[in-house]
C-alpha cells in the first residue's frame, strides 16, 4: 500500500511543482495540492505543512506541524524537519556521508 501511495504522490506532484508559488496572488489550491502530495509521498508530514514549487524531496524526509519547505528547496536522504520550522528558498540539504556523532564541532 506505502509503494502505491509513493507512486500516486509522486505522479501528482510532478504537476503540482510547476503550480504557482504558494503565496501567489493567483490562488487555485496550489499549497493544499502540494500538501496532498507531500502527505502521499513523505515519510511523515505534520498538519498545515507548506512545500513549495519545485521542491525537490525523498520520501524518507519527515516533515513536522506548521512546518515548510522553500522554492526550489533540495532534501535529500533521510531527515527530520520539525516543528514550526520555515525554509527559505534554495536550500540544499543532503546528508549522505554526513557523520555527525561529534556535535561540538
Amino acid at each position: 500500500m506505502r509503494k502505491i501511495k509513493l507512486l500516486l504522490g509522486r505522479i501528482l506532484y510532478l504537476f503540482a511543482t510547476h503550480l504557482p508559488s504558494s503565496f501567489f496572488w493567483v490562488n487555485i489550491g496550489q499549497k493544499q495540492i502540494r500538501a496532498f502530495c507531500g502527505k502521499l509521498i513523505l515519510t511523515q508530514c505534520g498538519k498545515c505543512v507548506n512545500i513549495e514549487k519545485g521542491a525537490v524531496f525523498s520520501s524518507s524526509v519527515e516533515l513536522g506541524d506548521y512546518s515548510g519547505i522553500g522554492i526550489r528547496a533540495q532534501i535529500g536522504g533521510k531527515t527530520i524537519i520539525g516543528k514550526h520550522v520555515m525554509m527559505g528558498p534554495d536550500v540544499s540539504i543532503f546528508v549522505r556521508n554526513h557523520v555527525f556523532s561529534r556535535i561540538d564541532i
